[in-house]
């Protein structure tokens, strides 16, 4: 039996599968289907949901709305572990949720929180428990970021699959599957609550993922009751000093790596979708390649998610990054903890000795001009990794007009068969509010990745492509 209360992330004051459904009725939704929707919207679908989600106009509005996932949430819902009918935890059952996680950041940021957060689960033996990818959930059911709508929250499952989304893990490995946090909630009205500052005072070494993660997980094995939380006032257990020290992930990689978190990570069938769409995009046409719909599902994430040969992924970070790159000079900030590991080629160095303008050390590494981008490619074409380049793909949020220059000025260059853009893919409704995952799974794949350090896209990006064994020299940085 399905609960009847709450749907999505399990928050108390979230909507309910009702209310969403009540809400497009009240608002008298229209259903408008674009053909190539209707075309691509069945080839892969996830626990029963159909990717091609139409989009919905408001009558009488000069406005679309955006997608809520409401076909995923049910979906996860529907997960086989989850056991509706108890009130109380099994005696195999053993959760920890972390209830401080991130709101109101990027994909980027979420994402590398998401996957420390499931290691953690994992490694001390309970289920993790998993809410939604979060931007503001104490409100309504959209948010308005830089005067466009946007979904106040969407489920992990419309992004990724894999564990820590519930999915089963590898054959012998007999860890407690992941629960949705509406499970959680039924089963553990009280939980024991265990703060940050409880786990984190004791510390040596405060900002050492390592030692964070043995930490909790020692905690966490010292507490006999099945219901876990951290208390959400205390904030993230991996916050942004963690993710983004440069040395924070150096002891735990080893370990992690080679977790099921990452080595059966999987993208999810939306996100593939949009990549099968637009594969002529990043691929040759004549090349014969399997589609991921086809694909066998068990297959490993270094198995699913082969180099492309010929492929460069640039990610240009534009729009209101510029402010955030002020502020990282001022702070004489360091590139992001996966960034930093030790075979990266790019180091970076916040304060060289002698060096008086900042600005001048910053703005090359944070916000490289167009010029700057053009010879950073040129110097990587020359190196073993970048040998049999032919395609460019701008992983971007810059402006059509900037978006344009940057192309032209890399057909000057020559010796390119394409140079696209993040904005020239064809994506659906749902897929067009996740498309930086969409974009990430390129990143991934390229046989040579150029990023930028700060960024936490990009480091999730150096993360898939180390973890898959692609070399060092192909994972460059600006």
């Amino acid at each position: 039996m399905l609960p009847t209360t709450r749907l999505g992330g399990g928050y108390s004051n979230g909507p309910s599968d009702h209310a969403l459904l009540g809400c497009f009725t009240r608002r008298r939704i229209i259903i408008a289907l674009a053909s190539v929707t209707q075309c691509h919207a069945s080839h892969h679908v996830p626990r029963g949901h159909t990717p091609g989600t139409p989009a919905k106009t408001v009558a009488g509005e000069n406005a679309t709305l955006p997608p809520l996932y409401t076909g995923y949430h049910r979906d996860l819902m529907r997960l086989p572990q989850h056991h509706w009918e108890r009130t109380t935890p099994a005696p195999h059952e053993r959760f920890f949720f972390v209830a401080g996680h991130a709101a109101g950041t990027g994909w980027g940021n979420g994402m590398e929180e998401f996957v420390m957060n499931g290691y953690m689960a994992y490694k001390a033996g309970r289920s993790f428990v998993f809410g939604n990818y979060t931007w503001n959930s104490d409100g309504p059911l959209y948010s308005e970021y830089h005067g466009h709508l946007i979904p106040s929250l969407i489920p992990y499952s419309a992004i990724t699959r894999g564990y820590l989304t519930g999915d089963p893990l590898p054959a012998g490995d007999h860890a407690p599957l992941a629960v949705s946090r509406h499970y959680y909630e039924q089963l553990c009205p009280d939980p024991v609550i265990i703060s940050r500052e409880e786990v984190h005072d004791h510390l040596v070494h405060p900002l050492n993922a390592k030692e964070v993660t043995d930490a909790w997980v020692a905690k966490l094995n010292s507490v006999d009751d099945p219901c876990v939380q951290s208390a959400k006032n205390s904030g993230q257990l991996y916050d942004y000093m963690v993710l983004g020290d440069p040395d924070a992930m150096h002891d735990i990689w080893p370990e992690f790596s080679t977790s099921p978190i990452i080595t059966h990570w999987r993208w999810s069938p939306l996100i593939e979708l949009a990549y099968d769409m637009n594969r002529e995009l990043f691929q040759p046409s004549d090349t014969t390649v399997e589609p991921f719909y086809a694909a066998n599902t068990a297959l490993t994430n270094k198995a699913r998610y082969p180099q492309i040969h010929g492929l460069l992924a640039l990610h240009v970070r534009r729009g209101d990054f510029v402010e955030h790159c002020d502020n990282l000079r001022n702070w004489a900030s360091t590139f992001l903890g996966f960034n930093s590991m030790h075979d990266m080629l790019d180091r970076f160095e916040p304060r060289p000795p002698g060096e008086p303008d900042l600005n001048a050390v910053y703005m090359p590494r944070c916000w490289p001009t167009v010029e700057q981008i053009v010879k950073k490619v040129h110097q990587v074409r020359q190196t073993p990794a970048g040998k049999g380049l032919k395609r460019v793909h701008i992983m971007s949020n810059g402006r059509p007009e900037y978006l344009a220059e940057l192309k032209q000025a890399l057909w000057k260059e020559g010796g390119w068969e394409a140079v696209v853009t993040s904005r020239e893919m064809l994506l659906n409704w749902e897929q067009k509010h996740v498309s930086m995952a969409v974009d990430m799974l390129i990143g991934q794949r390229a046989q040579v990745f150029i990023g930028n350090g700060f960024s936490t896209l990009t480091s999730n990006v150096v993360m898939m492509r180390k973890a898959n064994g692609f070399s060092a020299g192909s994972s460059r940085l600006w």
